[in-house]
């Protein structure tokens, strides 16, 4: 399974203008970082990579010493899809999208609004198991009120179908669900509230049509 990043945007930018913009920050050897076209169909595909240069001291058995630059590479590999509510995804991104996050939005221009997808983990559930066949499998919430001056959180997992317990006990309850592990229509995947998402790679266009519908 691969581990996503989404995103949405506030207004549209053609394929032609993404493209202008991709070639104008295309990676140089110079600066050190920039984009690459993986693949240019009804999906285009990106890779950003940004070069770090680290300085390391060595000794040597006769114990003199030197100091040799070491280059690290960081790629993300971007897919933006034209036309569509979730128009952009990241794949496996590394937990700090700072610098990725910064020049794919230089693509799409400050004024397009991009910005990461943020769920409604109720919204999701409810509008999923109303138009899918939805099999919940673990729950994370927080904020449970223990007491007046108490919260707690927790995960809760089953081997067997967990929407019961939900629509029981958690479905107006004040917790806020963090996260969410389910399978939609046979596709298994885990949701978070902050647009993070795993899913199996052959698997992820139907997930991502599937909840533009909500």
């Amino acid at each position: 399974m691969i581990k996503v990043k989404i995103y949405k945007v506030e207004k549209n930018i053609t394929k032609s203008e993404l493209l202008y913009k991709v070639y104008d920050n295309l990676y140089d050897e110079d600066k050190g970082y920039g984009f690459k076209i993986i693949n240019n169909s009804e999906v285009l595909e990106l890779r950003f990579t940004m070069r770090s240069i680290s300085k390391q001291n060595l000794e040597y058995a006769n114990g003199e010493h030197s100091e040799v630059e070491i280059a690290t590479y960081l790629n993300v590999d971007f897919g933006i899809r034209q036309g569509k509510k979730i128009i952009l995804y990241a794949i496996n991104p590394p937990l700090s999208m700072k610098v990725p996050y910064a020049m794919v939005q230089k693509i799409f221009g400050e004024d397009s609004g991009l910005k990461p997808v943020e769920f409604d983990l109720r919204k999701v559930v409810n509008g999923l198991s109303e138009g899918f066949d939805l099999k919940i499998k673990s729950m994370s919430l927080s904020n449970i009120p223990v007491d007046p001056y108490t919260l707690a959180k927790t995960k809760i997992v089953s081997s067997k179908n967990l929407q019961e317990i939900y629509q029981d006990k958690y479905l107006n309850c004040s917790a806020a669900f963090d996260s969410v592990h389910f399978f939609v229509n046979g596709i298994e995947t885990e949701l978070s509230r902050t647009g993070r998402l795993r899913v199996r790679e052959s698997q992820l266009p139907t997930l991502l049509s599937i909840l533009e519908t909500l």
